[in-house]
């Protein structure tokens, strides 16, 4: 694989095939080629290499909730905690080698006490599955090279040249004279960082990108899944270890999230989200029953992955005590019903108008959950307004009497309407903390009928009169009575 460079096409990459016949990375194009002389190249994409790096992350959440992919061919995995699913950790990382290999990787791993140590092993080992013993990172250390630090060229050159080869090395000298005998003091301050991040001394957490989830529960068999029965069985098992934990907790999840981890690599994901904090069994596996039946194992499912996040207090609660309103009753047996149609027709798709601080017709109300409390005290009373509003006022074409007056006839939609009663008009001023740059004209309101009993809400922007006024006055039709 090629890379261009300001000295030249160089080597990014080679093969196995390629590194036996001698070619190495960062040599030149033109002298890879006269040692391998039927060499075939191909040029390297980065976008391409991050793009699979994120879906390999991706893939690797099956073994841990923290995943952090680090460019261009690293990924961190704390499995604190993980490990005694796989059988242990020589286990775990036997199964994460074994599935890459299977997806085309040249996989070397590396496990440690820290992100330092790990890197270091999985780099420079001779092993490609390596385990550091627990508190013990001296000895595991300390015949590597001293590049195995993550340091930069400069800085392992510097170390190069005062003799300085492995990280053992660097154990035995004082501190303070191994930063006297660089010509920069920063790069000596930066040895004794990464030295110092390597052994545990100086702390560097592992900080995923995403939010990692509340509970977590995984179903992982040494075969893998592929039929749906077995599928929905483990899948229930997990729901049964969460909703024991809920009750124990006295809690309840408003989000869940079912990943099926497929032996090609592949991920698909099943999300649900809910009203009401809950954990009524049988309504959430309700919910999933739809989704579930959707998944085709094709050539197997190797890991099920229940994650729930949001979760709330949900105390126990006696339905015939007074304190427990029908209010609330009606909330629970509509939240069921709100779960089942949000999830089929997609998240946001189900609310409720609540009202707004605005002058504007059309900014005066906002959606919200529908289970939300309402205040219906701050809706207007006092106001007519037209049962359907539209988003964007049309514009009409509009007759009027006088310049000031309502209207007599309009045209909208090409049908021309002929006025029999007129009200108004209503007056709103723009609203006076808005950007200058942004705020409308005057609007003069009028609600009025035609000879077919149709009533309109139709506002005349600007006035005749006005030479503040930029261009002439014009006509809307903002919404229609019922």
């Amino acid at each position: 694989m090629l890379e261009q460079t300001p000295k030249g096409i160089k080597i990014f990459a080679v093969n196995p095939a390629a590194s036996q016949a001698g070619v190495r990375t960062g040599m030149r194009l033109n002298d890879a080629k006269a040692i391998c002389h039927n060499l075939e190249t191909l040029h390297h994409e980065p976008e391409a290499d991050q793009k699979l790096l994120m879906r390999r992350a991706a893939w690797l959440l099956r073994f841990s909730p923290i995943i952090v992919p680090h460019l261009p061919d690293v990924i961190f995995l704390d499995i604190t905690g993980c490990d005694h699913l796989f059988g242990g950790e020589y286990n775990m990382l036997h199964q994460i080698h074994t599935e890459l290999q299977k997806l085309g990787h040249a996989v070397r791993l590396g496990l440690g006490d820290t992100i330092g140590a790990a890197w270091a092993l999985a780099k420079y080992e001779k092993n490609n599955k390596t385990i550091l013993p627990p508190g013990e990172p001296h000895q595991g250390l300390a015949f590597l090279p001293v590049t195995a630090l993550r340091l930069t060229p400069e800085q392992a050159n510097a170390l190069y040249q005062l003799g300085l080869k492995n990280i053992g090395q660097l154990f035995d000298l004082p501190r303070a004279s191994l930063t006297r005998r660089f010509p920069e003091p920063d790069h000596g301050e930066a040895v004794l960082k990464r030295l110092d991040q390597a052994v545990g001394s100086y702390e560097e957490p592992l900080i995923a990108p995403e939010h990692q989830p509340d509970f977590r529960f995984t179903a992982a068999p040494i075969d893998p899944f592929i039929d749906l029965p077995t599928i929905e069985r483990s899948f229930y098992e997990l729901l049964d270890q969460l909703f024991a934990l809920l009750d124990k907790l006295q809690q309840g999840v408003l989000h869940l999230r079912l990943d099926c981890f497929f032996g090609d690599g592949k991920i698909k994901s099943f999300p649900i989200r809910l009203a009401q904090p809950s954990r009524s069994k049988p309504h959430i596996k309700r919910l999933f029953d739809e989704k579930l039946v959707t998944i085709d194992p094709g050539f197997g499912i190797d890991a099920l992955v229940l994650n729930a996040n949001k979760i709330d207090q949900l105390p126990a609660h006696q339905l015939q005590l007074d304190t427990y309103t029908q209010t609330t009753r009606q909330d629970e047996n509509l939240s069921p019903l709100l779960d089942r149609v949000a999830n089929r027709i997609g998240p946001g798709a189900v609310y409720r108008l609540a009202p707004r601080e605005s002058h504007l017709p059309e900014q005066s109300q906002k959606t919200v959950h529908p289970l939300k409390p309402q205040d219906w005290e701050k809706w207007p009373h006092n106001l007519r307004r037209p049962a359907m509003l539209f988003t964007h006022p049309e514009p009409i074409e509009v007759i009027a009497q006088v310049p000031e007056g309502p209207p007599i006839k309009f045209l909208w939609r090409k049908v021309l309407r002929h006025i029999v009663y007129a009200q108004g008009p209503e007056r709103i001023l723009p609203e006076w903390w808005a950007d200058l740059a942004d705020r409308l004209r005057v609007r003069d309101y009028f609600e009025i009928e035609d000879h077919k009993g149709l009533r309109y809400w139709v506002f005349r922007e600007g006035h005749y009169d006005d030479p503040m006024e930029k261009g002439a006055p014009a006509w809307r039709l903002h919404g229609l009575f019922a």
